[in-house]
């Protein structure tokens, strides 16, 4: 083997082992899952809910899965556990009619819908973000004021032309959220949510809590299962046939809170019994869209997909090479010489190309004409001492 195919194997060696190099660490990159949002349960580090959705698919008779599709879609789930994790308070003001027409008929043909916040305040999307140590908190005796229901948390969206109109969510559903501050004096670094109801048998006492928000204005259907001095944390409330739970902090779902404090009988309770668990990935930006490559995934079309690939790369070596051995010439003594090595085409291929090229179909038959003629006219011009020569 030459120097030149040395090379040639080298290179493709290198670039192999770079391929196989990068698909490795996107493979790790997408382990971690932290190309995700938060809470999304493709997440495996402290900010995922991964842990969950694997522990509840490894009880017996219990299934758990995810849901990439859109809301339009939410008629074909069977009765079960609908996990909204991770929501940011902003959207809990408004929402287009048609989600919210979906999540109560799911919830009428007796599906539970649970939807957790993420922890973090709603005075942070108006200004600053606040220590919450104490010190920021009103100083006890001093009247504060009440923030209750302040539209400038929830603006009203536009919606673009076309498009279905956005309801007030907790007008419809019988709630409202605001900031723990400063209605709590104080937060502690580290505070714990108090179960509020006694009837629920196997909900732990007290869970770690880092949300910064709370419920209020509740409609009488609501019961608050967990509460942060006296403030609804967890609430619950019967809808049709069905449930809902808002919870005002997902950290108790998350991977973190499995691993430091853990709440198995909370978890539980959220499940409710269902044997269907879905956790809901489509409003956090991750849907499942039908593509071609879709399709052919899950028609099993891989033969296919592999033959059309052997056709195309016999095509291109076809065209890169001749398949037919190089032929032996005979010289003048009958002996074979060496077969001729020739690349690309003969030279008739050639020129019958560049005839292609210049010269139009329906004028060829003109062409050859002119030609003819003007050959036969350069023939009667030779001179008569040539010809005697």
């Amino acid at each position: 083997m030459d120097r030149r195919s040395l090379s040639g194997w080298g290179g493709l060696l290198l670039l192999l082992l770079l391929a196989a190099g990068m698909v490795r660490l996107l493979q790790l990159r997408f382990d971690a899952g932290d190309t995700y949002p938060a809470y999304s349960s493709f997440r495996s580090d402290p900010m995922g809910v991964r842990a969950l959705l694997e522990a509840l698919d490894a009880q017996p008779g219990v299934r758990a899965e995810r849901h990439l599709s859109p809301y339009a879609h939410l008629s074909r789930l069977p009765p079960g556990a609908l996990f909204w994790f991770g929501v940011p308070p902003a959207t809990m003001g408004w929402a287009p009619e048609p989600l919210a027409e979906a999540l109560e008929a799911y919830m009428e043909r007796g599906g539970r819908v649970v939807v957790s916040l993420r922890p973090e305040s709603l005075r942070t999307q108006r200004g600053p973000p606040r220590t919450w140590t104490g010190e920021d908190s009103a100083a006890p005796g001093e009247d504060v004021e009440e923030e209750v229901g302040d539209p400038g948390y929830f603006p009203r969206p536009t919606p673009p032309d076309g498009e279905a109109p956005w309801v007030n969510l907790r007008a419809r559903w019988g709630f409202d959220l605001a900031p723990l501050w400063p209605v709590v004096r104080r937060i502690e670094l580290t505070p714990r949510a108090e179960l509020a109801r006694t009837d629920e048998p196997g909900l732990p006492g007290d869970v770690g809590w880092r949300g910064a928000n709370r419920w209020t204005d509740l409609d009488p259907a609501w019961r608050t299962v967990y509460h942060v001095q006296t403030q609804p944390a967890i609430i619950e409330r019967s809808w049709g046939a069905g449930s809902l739970v808002l919870m005002a902090d997902s950290f108790l779902v998350s991977n973190e809170a499995l691993r430091k404090d853990p709440a198995p009988g909370l978890l539980a309770w959220l499940a409710h019994g269902h044997h269907r668990v879905w956790f809901d990935e489509a409003h956090l930006g991750t849907e499942h869209r039908t593509a071609a490559a879709n399709l052919m995934w899950r028609f099993r079309l891989h033969g296919l997909v592999v033959g059309v690939l052997l056709l195309a790369g016999l095509f291109a070596w076809r065209n890169a090479t001749s398949l037919m051995p190089a032929p032996r010439w005979r010289n003048p003594e009958g002996e074979d010489d060496a077969p001729a090595v020739r690349a690309g085409r003969d030279h008739l291929t050639g020129f019958a190309r560049l005839v292609r090229r210049a010269v139009a179909p329906p004028d060829i038959v003109a062409r050859c004409w002119d030609q003819w003629r003007a050959s036969r006219g350069r023939e009667r011009r030779v001179p008569a001492d040539r010809l005697e020569q």
